[in-house]
């Protein structure tokens, strides 16, 4: 596994061959001091870890750090997560329809190239997006979960920023990405995506929400009862 980078707010690793699930946020949507409420425990952790790997410590402990700087980001997702659903009225809607648009075009990009799209949810501030990386790009080159971010990231802020006559950054510069480990894994952040608007109160179910997606091949893995009777 190859550690991106970490020294933000967040842990990266490129993984090629897994499936990820990965929010990218508005900037002005999160105060920078929530960010920062985190960050010296998942540093720790972070440094626990890098530690363990030096001293070539046995798997079980590598993986109960893991866990662990899971754990804070989980934590983390969630505190963020609260603040988005109550940004009702973001400073830039990514659901106009001529940001939608871009949005879209974006994550479909590299399908059938870098990555095998599994589901997205586009809400007012944020994206949510599931998708299968690659080993190799269609030239044979190792895919990398970083520049695939950068790519979308800024070829997105562009657009939206000449969409609406702004200048300056428009994304945070984390993204909020998780290695999805397992089946079961992949079904809840599936779920968690589509349902996403659901819970936020802007949808009935998430059919109606226009800016849904789950691919065709895994239509069987949507839950329509998710998360009505647990957190």
């Amino acid at each position: 596994m190859e550690k991106e980078f970490y020294r933000r707010n967040l842990p990266h690793y490129n993984s090629p061959g897994q499936n990820y699930f990965v929010t990218f946020i508005l900037k002005s949507s999160v105060p920078p001091s929530v960010l920062k409420e985190n960050k010296i425990k998942l540093e720790m952790a972070i440094n626990q870890f890098d530690h363990a790997v030096k001293l070539n410590k046995k798997d079980k402990e590598l993986s109960a750090f893991k866990e662990k700087i899971y754990s804070l980001k989980k934590a983390q997702a969630k505190q963020i997560e609260k603040i988005l659903h109550n940004n009702r009225h973001p400073e830039v809607n990514l659901r106009k329809t001529n940001n939608l648009d871009k949005i879209i075009e974006s994550l479909l990009f590299w399908e059938n190239n870098r990555i095998e799209n599994i589901a997205w949810s586009i809400m007012p501030n944020h994206v949510h997006w599931v998708f299968h990386l690659k080993k190799k790009d269609k030239f044979d080159q190792l895919t990398n979960l970083r520049k695939l971010m950068q790519s979308v990231k800024r070829f997105t802020a562009n657009s939206i920023n000449k969409n609406e006559g702004r200048k300056g950054s428009l994304w945070l510069d984390e993204s909020f990405d998780t290695t999805v480990r397992n089946e079961y894994h992949l079904h809840n952040v599936i779920n968690y995506t589509l349902q996403n608007p659901v819970k936020a109160g802007f949808a009935r179910n998430w059919k109606a929400w226009k800016s849904n997606f789950v691919s065709e091949k895994y239509q069987d893995e949507v839950d329509d009862s998710f998360g009505k009777t647990t957190d």
